[in-house]
């Protein structure tokens, strides 16, 4: 049908350009209303100041000598000054004939023919489990990268791991404060922005149970009042709690190209650089 739409198209810069040496670029689109056909243009509208006509004249005129592909049974000029196009009835039994034959291929575009597209969606911080919320994200974006792929488009699916920032260190010092807790410790959790959910004591038992010789050495120096290496624990929540989300999303039938690390991208140097640029612009553009 593509093909068809570009061949009409063309028969009607054709047919403007032999009547009045114009060049013109048609849009078509679907009418609401079936009864005036299967496609439509507005190509007179666009024509009239410069002829000096009124479109009804210039589509009556486009009409009758317009020369159309055999998919095409007629084109009608209609209302005010649009141009209404019908399919053949040969041409409709051909499709539907593509349809019975490839129902869950027809309509698909060839692949990676057109632009190469990045959706970034869910990207939920890794501060805890999935949500509804993050589902709804999951089957609208997911369901779009599913579309444009069928299209022909080249996507990249993406999660961005928001994994730097005060969140994340207030995610960080509430899980320390869940493994303290779980070795009986007094310790407790960041009231004011910390994370108080119970699936941080799960994963701290899971941690205590996984790592026993990293557990013992934090609770040893935790009870000798120095200061524990925590990096380890830290880093291990943060990859524990994408792994889950991850489980999550794939249960969900949503998958990921890549998963984007920001931390990992601001060791690059990036934003600094970007930053810097853009301080060297300003000094240029004050200058």
């Amino acid at each position: 049908m593509s093909d068809v739409r570009r061949q009409i198209s063309q028969s009607i810069s054709n047919a403007v350009a032999n009547l009045w040496g114009l060049n013109v670029v048609p849009e078509l689109s679907v009418p609401d209303d079936f009864d005036f056909g299967d496609l439509s243009t507005n190509v007179a509208f666009k024509l009239a100041k410069e002829l000096r006509k009124p479109p009804k004249a210039i589509a009556g005129e486009i009409a009758e000598v317009i020369e159309l592909p055999k998919e095409i049974r007629s084109a009608e000029p209609a209302g005010a000054g649009y141009i209404n196009f019908s399919y053949s009835v040969s041409f409709l039994r051909e499709i539907l004939e593509q349809i019975i034959a490839h129902p869950k291929d027809f309509g698909r575009g060839e692949p990676k023919k057109y632009g190469k597209i990045q959706i970034e969606y869910v990207s939920a911080n890794p501060t805890g489990p999935l949500n509804v919320v993050s589902a709804r994200a999951a089957a609208v974006g997911s369901s779009l990268v599913s579309i444009l792929r069928y299209a022909g488009y080249d996507v990249d699916s993406e999660y961005y791991i928001n994994d730097s920032g005060n969140q994340i260190k207030m995610l960080e010092k509430s899980f320390i404060a869940r493994i303290r807790q779980g070795a009986g410790l007094d310790w407790e959790i960041p009231a004011e922005d910390g994370y108080h959910g119970e699936y941080l004591a799960d994963l701290a038992a899971i941690y205590s149970d996984r790592f026993p010789k990293e557990h013992s050495k934090m609770i040893e120096e935790c009870l000798k009042d120095e200061t524990p290496d925590i990096s380890h624990a830290n880093r291990w929540v943060i990859e524990e709690i994408v792994r889950n989300i991850e489980a999550d999303l794939d249960a969900f039938n949503t998958h990921f190209d890549s998963f984007f690390s920001e931390t990992e991208f601001r060791k690059t140097g990036a934003v600094e650089r970007l930053i810097e640029k853009l301080r060297e612009q300003d000094d240029l553009d004050e200058k």
